[in-house]
Order: C-alpha cells, then sequence, then structure tokens
C-alpha cells in the first residue's frame, strides 16, 4: 500500500461487532452443529470462506485461507480463480455457492431473495444454510482482519476512511497476533505449494 493510498475496506465498528456476535451467540448451537457435521466438507468449506474475502480483500484472510485450502486440496487454478472472481476453474456443483458468497459480501452481508433462492434450489435448504453459516464465520474474521489493518495503516501515515480509529486500536490490541501469524501460516503453505514459484503478490494484486 503506497503513502498516498486511502484505506478503505470495509470493517467492524463497536456497533457492528457487537451486532453480529449477538447473533453468533444465539446461533452458536446451529453454528456447532454445521461445523461438526461435515455436510459441507473442508475443502468446499474453504473455497467458500476465500470467495467472501475475495470481496472483503481482508489481507491476513487471504494468506491463510489460501494456505488451508491448498492444504485441503485445492488446486493452485482454482484459488486463483476464486481471488480474480472468474470462476473459471471451480467444479460445476460449487459455482452457485461461490457465487452467492461473492454477493453477499457485497451485498454488506444482506443478500437478495432470489440469490438465497437459487441457493436452496440448488442444494436444499440445511446445505444452504451450512453455506451461509461458513460465509458468516468468514465475515467476521474479514471484518476484524481489516480493522487490524486498518491500525497499521493509521501508524504508517496512512489516511483511513470511516470506520473507528478507537475500534482499530482495540482489535490490533485483542486480535493483531491472531491475524499475523494467521498470514504467515498461509505463506508458509504457499511457498511450498506453488509449482510455479511465482510471486504471491500476484494473486494478491486486486486487493
Amino acid at each position: 500500500m503506497a503513502p498516498n493510498d486511502i484505506f478503505q475496506k470495509r470493517r467492524y465498528t463497536f456497533h457492528s461487532l457487537f451486532k453480529d456476535i449477538k447473533q453468533f451467540i444465539a446461533n452458536f448451537s446451529q453454528i456447532k452443529e454445521t461445523v461438526s457435521s461435515n455436510r459441507i466438507s473442508r475443502d468446499f468449506s474453504e473455497r467458500i470462506m476465500l470467495s467472501v474475502t475475495s470481496v472483503n480483500r481482508c489481507m491476513y484472510c487471504t494468506y491463510g485461507h489460501t494456505g488451508s485450502a491448498l492444504k485441503s486440496g485445492a488446486l493452485e487454478l482454482e484459488i486463483v480463480s476464486i481471488l480474480d472472481n472468474s470462476l473459471e476453474s471451480i467444479k460445476e456443483d460449487e459455482v452457485v455457492a461461490l457465487n452467492f458468497a461473492k454477493h453477499y459480501a457485497r451485498s454488506n452481508n444482506n443478500p437478495s431473495k432470489e440469490e438465497k433462492e437459487k441457493l436452496v434450489k440448488q442444494y436444499g435448504l440445511q446445505k444452504a444454510k451450512d453455506i451461509i453459516v461458513f460465509i458468516q464465520i468468514i465475515t467476521l474474521g474479514n471484518l476484524m482482519g481489516n480493522a487490524v489493518e486498518a491500525y497499521e495503516a493509521r501508524k504508517m501515515g496512512i489516511a483511513v476512511k470511516d470506520g473507528s480509529a478507537l475500534f482499530d486500536l482495540f482489535a490490533f490490541v485483542l486480535a493483531g497476533s491472531f491475524f499475523k501469524q494467521l498470514k504467515k501460516s498461509g505463506i508458509d503453505v504457499i511457498g511450498d505449494r506453488f509449482s510455479s514459484g511465482e510471486d504471491l503478490m500476484n494473486l494478491y494484486k486486486h486487493h
């Protein structure tokens, strides 16, 4: 990020975090059951979460979930396809879910009725609910990670649009070390697995 850039990624404030945490607690039993059920396979869930991340542009989650997707069996071409928004190399039976994940993020967590109906038609009601659970989990991570990055941007003298400087500091103190480790673990896997040896920033360039 150049010094003259403006940091404008979507992120949490105290109010929006409290709202999502309240919903997370209310739905905790469903979330726990979804994650443990394996109705959505590990590799599929990683592609769902990476799709959301490609829109919310969390730097830490991009690295971390690229690494996790590789470890779960995703191909390099699939990951590039998700990050560049083409979905050309994605399995046909996953395209509807990954497009919905991107739509969910672009709509600021307010997907249209039509898109939800497409999701249910493709996967059935239960799996559609499971997909949304994974989307909500990674959204929480993305928006917290973006707040941590916003704090780092402020320290570098970069202008930060909207949000709360106090919350960005809170996020950094609370979760900064976690997100830095997430990024490091992703880079370690990516460095070992990408056969072309291309710079990771080629994946991350649109961020």
